[in-house]
């Protein structure tokens, strides 16, 4: 409650920890919560009592380090991997907690970001702004002798025979990559950005910590000008909320009146529409220019007469993981590739978009459009038509679910009846692997199947 009203503990996070009446528990798990962990992952710690040592975060501290600290394994001797389970949950958690601050530390001291924060779980990175890295200026020179080691680097390797790579060959290619990296990242991050942007390193479903850099604080952020926070802020049509028109630079001192104003401007909207129709480049250019300011430029949606608007919606926090997932990272890789090659001002925006080949202008727009698409299930929110055409668009672009989830015992069987768990089997495997696990309590039968669908998906042969 002190941490509560000090304004470190959100109302969600303070409500999870009242799933268990063991207060040493709620302290030990409090010393663990950063500003950001979701209320979810303090449910899980507070009513966790061991851990799995396949679980993410053993791969990440390891078992050994693990016990070197002091925390006993139950070990389980009847498996074949010789698993068990980890029984001290928090001093795991500390050992995490603990080697995540140190990366994170270690980031910001060598890359010069304003401020680093250590996650256990992957926060909803959708509530900071984005900063992208961008092109690394270089002198003539050093462009030169860059172009030149690639070209050599290319030839060495186009001219590997059968045998392969020479001693002297390989060793010229060692010579060449250091030099090459000597000259540093062809994109880095603004010096003016990381002033005022960090990085959080966070543990990935993978047991390997992740780097989101680039990320802004709402405190850091630069404000809009004030005539475009005024229109974001009124939203709709802007002219009729506001009370008025604000002048803009060439009508202050105009003998026109308001009027007068708006039956002109009107008839030049409808001559540009007629314009923008005829004219497929200009029109493929003002989509992508207004798509692209909504996703890469928060809060500069409005600088395009264009009236099409995309939403953005996190999913993070309605499936914790959905962000680190197979598709998610490529999805924010995408993201952050385009981010590199966008100016840092919106206002900039407009030449660079027009200026792109059609090819990349379309890419940028399927970049952009992915991220808008939401086709999530939600009884309070019933959109029947939207969620049938993404139905559709799934069979079009042949969505592969196994690409992006698998069923495990924490995403699918805990959480349905046993009898969907065997028909879960019987479909993966076979019936008979089914009825040998029929009989099993449900969390052991969700474990067993767990294992069963893993092991059936890493056979060789065609996909099911």
């Amino acid at each position: 409650m002190a941490a509560y009203r000090a304004g470190t503990l959100a109302l969600d996070q303070l409500t999870a920890f009242c799933v268990s009446e063991d207060q040493d528990r709620q302290r030990q798990v409090l010393e663990q919560v950063g500003p950001h962990t979701p209320a979810y992952a303090i449910r899980r710690a507070m009513t966790e009592a061991k851990v799995s040592v396949g679980d993410r975060r053993v791969r990440f501290v390891g078992v050994e380090n693990y016990e070197a600290a002091g925390g006993p394994v139950l070990r389980d001797l009847f498996t074949e991997d010789g698993g068990g389970w980890l029984e001290d949950v928090v001093l795991l958690d500390r050992l995490v907690g603990e080697k995540l601050a140190g990366l994170a530390d270690e980031a910001r001291e060598r890359e010069g970001w304003t401020w680093a924060e250590p996650a256990l779980d992957y926060p909803d990175v959708s509530a900071f702004g984005r900063v992208y890295p961008v092109a690394v200026e270089r002198s003539e020179a050093d462009a030169a002798e860059i172009a030149a080691l690639s070209e050599e680097y290319d030839r060495i390797v186009s001219e590997a025979g059968a045998e392969g790579l020479s001693p002297e060959a390989d060793a010229r290619l060692e010579e060449i990559d250091k030099a090459l990296q000597a000259f540093g990242p062809d994109f880095d991050y603004a010096a003016d950005a990381k002033a005022r942007a960090g990085v959080m390193v966070m543990l990935g479903h993978d047991g390997l910590a992740r780097f989101e850099r680039g990320l802004v604080r709402a405190e850091d952020a630069v404000a809009p000008p004030p005539e475009e926070e005024a229109v974001e802020d009124c939203g709709g049509d802007a002219d009729a909320e506001r009370g008025g028109r604000a002048p803009e630079p060439e009508e202050v001192g105009s003998a026109l009146s308001d009027r007068l104003v708006i039956d002109l401007t009107a008839h030049k909207t409808m001559g540009l529409r007629d314009a923008v129709q005829a004219d497929v480049g200009a029109a493929l250019a003002t989509v992508v220019h207004a798509l692209a300011l909504q996703v890469f430029y928060p809060g500069y949606g409005l600088w395009t007469p264009l009236q099409l608007r995309l939403s953005v919606s996190g999913l993070e926090r309605l499936a914790p993981g959905v962000d680190d997932g197979p598709a998610g990272r490529r999805v924010r890789d995408r993201c952050e590739a385009w981010g590199a090659r966008l100016p840092e001002r919106a206002e900039d925006l407009w030449g660079v978009v027009f200026g792109l080949a059609p090819s990349d202008q379309l890419d940028l727009m399927a970049c952009c459009a992915g991220v808008g698409l939401y086709a999530v299930r939600d009884p309070h929110d019933r959109r029947p038509g939207a969620l049938a055409q993404a139905e559709t668009l799934a069979t079009v672009v042949g969505l592969d679910m196994a690409g992006t989830w698998s069923a495990t015992a924490a995403s699918y069987f805990t959480r349905v009846p046993k009898t969907r768990v065997l028909e879960a089997v019987t479909e993966a495997v076979n019936a008979e692997e089914a009825g040998r696990i029929a009989g099993f309590k449900k969390g052991d039968m969700a474990e067993a199947a767990e294992r069963l669908v893993e092991r059936r998906s890493r056979r060789p042969g065609p996909c099911r």
